[in-house]
């Protein structure tokens, strides 16, 4: 995952950040107990919204715990649950599964960097996440063969590579037992929108190295000036990933972290689609 999935903070409770940051330290915690210290640099934005999503359908309770580390030594009260122990398995095991991609989409000294050594360094707390979710990563394992062999084929399209990336996000909702079904719509357009907003990020780096990118393979964009008659089209399928994210967010019970949850499908995904957007702009 990526970190484009956050909220917009100027607009939350002083209560629901602090909240906010409770679980995004508790998942960091969570990552160190259950996978290992070098598994603590895969916590980000992303799975933190999908652990306060796991929340709303789980029968867990939080328990507010002060705990110490290099950031903060002075200590910070971080939330601890069942729920974000799964949610650092699931982290763990997802962010190794890209590693791998990375690998096999870079080259030479980018290959080393930014795959293999991340992928080494995190191997033992993959193995330890997997123990508990064999069949979360073997099903996960297929669908990134998928996706690999579309990227490695340079296949046109937007829409069956997202498709097998949002499939494997929708995955995490077989880790529940209660609303699996709206869960798995949510998280399947949580993966696209992730997927789809990162090709967008990456579109210039992609161009200049003659990496694969499903907009660039698309619309045939021979020229990155020519990414600005297809930019309203891309945006509108983002939104169009947006707009479903909310409407069964709707559906799902409310809770406790309902209110952060909203700030980030209709306040913070919007700026995040904005932010890109001006960074295209800002480089021309």
């Amino acid at each position: 995952m990526f970190g484009y999935i956050r909220p917009l903070k100027c607009e939350l409770k002083v209560k629901e950040y602090d909240y906010y940051k409770a679980v995004y330290c508790g998942l960091c915690h969570a990552l160190r107990k259950r996978c290992g210290k070098r598994a603590r640099f895969v916590v980000n934005y992303d799975f933190v919204f999908i652990a306060l999503l796991l929340a709303l359908s789980g029968n867990t309770e939080d328990v507010k715990v002060k705990r110490r580390c290099l950031v903060c030594p002075k200590g910070r009260v971080c939330i601890e649950s069942e729920v974000l122990e799964n949610t650092a398995d699931i982290s763990v095991i997802l962010t190794y599964l890209k590693l791998c991609d990375d690998v096999s989409d870079n080259r030479y000294f980018a290959k080393f960097f930014k795959g293999i050594l991340p992928k080494l360094l995190l191997k033992k707390s993959y193995k330890r996440a997997v123990a508990d979710h064999v069949e979360f990563n073997e099903k996960a394992c297929v669908l990134f063969r998928e996706l690999s062999d579309l990227e490695n084929r340079n296949v046109p399209s937007i829409d069956e590579p997202a498709d097998k990336f949002a499939g494997m996000v929708a995955l995490i909702a077989d880790e529940v037992d209660s609303e699996q079904r709206i869960l798995k719509e949510l998280f399947y357009h949580v993966g696209r929108f992730v997927y789809i907003i990162d090709a967008l990020d990456d579109i210039e780096t992609d161009f200049s190295k003659k990496e694969y990118n499903p907009i660039i393979s698309t619309y045939d964009v021979s020229t990155l000036i020519g990414l600005d008659d297809i930019k309203p089209k891309v945006i509108q399928t983002l939104e169009d990933s947006r707009v479903a994210v909310l409407r069964a967010f709707n559906l799902l019970e409310t809770g406790k972290s309902s209110d952060i949850i909203k700030n980030i499908i209709e306040l913070g995904m919007p700026a995040v689609i904005n932010e890109v957007n001006k960074k295209k702009e800002r480089k021309k």
